[in-house]
């Protein structure tokens, strides 16, 4: 069956390739970066992201009143911190009273935890935020985003489909398995094109299984429920629009009184009248890639309306929502995983490589000329008359 099969997959796995090499070689590098995004990002800006002076506190309420005095006519919608350092700044997004958020006009505030000092801002879009942005979502928004998740199932059918081809006739696996250095460069190429991608096919199969839940988190679920019965997400409402909404201060004590010693590493704000304050935290004591939660606020009266909180909710969702995520980039298996993700962006771009010229190869010999020795040999065999 596989031998009848064979000329099928060879033809997908190589216009899959043809097709999309480009977006796969640059979205594979692109994650190698994004693996180390948070230390990179700090150690460029040394002296914005550091303030010197460890913290187990943030005044929201000062710091809030110096982002507002010192940037006047502009308002946030985003406070953020990475948690991977005790001095770091929490930062600000800004965006200009009356206009949309953009990439290209946001302005990122960094702010001392408990004093309030700016210690100077930046435009949001850096180098590391758009390639962030390209690897997810093509910088194209949700739409982007869905393109990439569409290119992410041929890539994922690929892969698979090299195994099927990879799959020695023979049973000798060790030897399809090895690269003969010494080798010609034709073989050469080929064994490395075979065994990185044999290595890496375990982290590969999961960088991009994961990858298509982030981008299809329904779908995704929907699967799961199929061996993994979940109770429905109960809704929730907020309150009628009353007075002026409390402030970022009331909101993070709350969830402070419910989740003692947690950090905030994400703070959205209410985006309209019945939005609300939501805070993703990083509950203390415990592993953030596997029990990060994210907590909504009612803006109006400061209290919990809702929470995505894995200690509490069915695996499904955690799974869907939170562990994807963070077996995605590597960080749930620490450091070796996080340098398995940092190789398989590499594997990538050597497969694409050593791929493409594999194909020329072919391509060159089966349209080559004959040759005169070639030539000689067919008038030879036709009979004389």
């Amino acid at each position: 069956m596989v031998r009848k099969t064979r000329p099928i997959w060879i033809w997908f796995h190589k216009w899959t390739a043809l097709i999309l090499g480009l977006w796969i070689v640059l979205n594979g590098l692109s994650g190698t970066l994004l693996v180390f995004q948070r230390e990179i990002e700090a150690n460029l800006d040394l002296d914005l992201y550091r303030t010197g002076q460890p913290y187990e506190t943030a005044d929201f309420a000062v710091m809030t009143e110096a982002v507002g005095a010192a940037y006047p006519g502009m308002s946030f919608h985003k406070v953020e911190r990475d948690n991977k350092y005790a001095d770091e700044a929490y930062r600000f997004t800004l965006s200009p009273d009356g206009e949309p958020q953009s990439y290209f006009t946001d302005l990122e505030v960094f702010v001392k935890p408990v004093t309030g000092e700016i210690l100077g801002d930046r435009p949001w879009l850096t180098f590391m935020k758009a390639t962030r942005l390209f690897h997810m979502e093509l910088l194209a928004g949700h739409t982007g985003e869905t393109v990439m998740g569409y290119m992410a199932i041929f890539l994922t059918i690929s892969i698979f489909v090299g195994v099927v081809l990879w799959w020695p006739k023979n049973g000798k696996y060790k030897r399809a398995l090895q690269v003969k250095s010494a080798s010609g460069t034709p073989r050469l190429m080929r064994d490395l094109h075979n065994v990185a991608g044999m290595y890496f096919l375990i982290v590969l199969g999961m960088v991009c299984i994961t990858g298509l839940t982030v981008v299809f988190p329904r779908q995704a679920q929907a699967v799961v429920e199929l061996f993994l019965p979940t109770p429905p997400t109960q809704p929730f409402s907020v309150s009628e629009p009353t007075g002026s909404p409390v402030s970022l201060a009331r909101a993070a004590a709350a969830v402070e009184a419910s989740y003692p010693g947690a950090v905030p590493t994400l703070i959205g704000m209410p985006l309209s009248d019945r939005g609300t304050y939501s805070f993703r935290i990083e509950p203390a004591g415990l592993d953030f890639t596997v029990y990060t939660s994210v907590i909504y606020i009612d803006q109006y009266t400061g209290e919990i309306v809702s929470a995505f909180d894995p200690v509490t909710q069915s695996p499904t969702r955690s799974l869907i929502g939170l562990w994807s995520i963070y077996s995605h980039n590597g960080q749930m298996f620490g450091m070796a995983g996080r340098l398995l993700v940092f190789g398989s962006g590499i594997a990538i771009a050597v497969l694409f490589g050593s791929g493409i010229y594999i194909w020329l190869r072919k391509r060159k010999t089966t349209y080559a000329k004959p040759t005169h020795t070639a030539k000689a040999t067919l008038i030879d065999r036709v009979p004389a008359e």
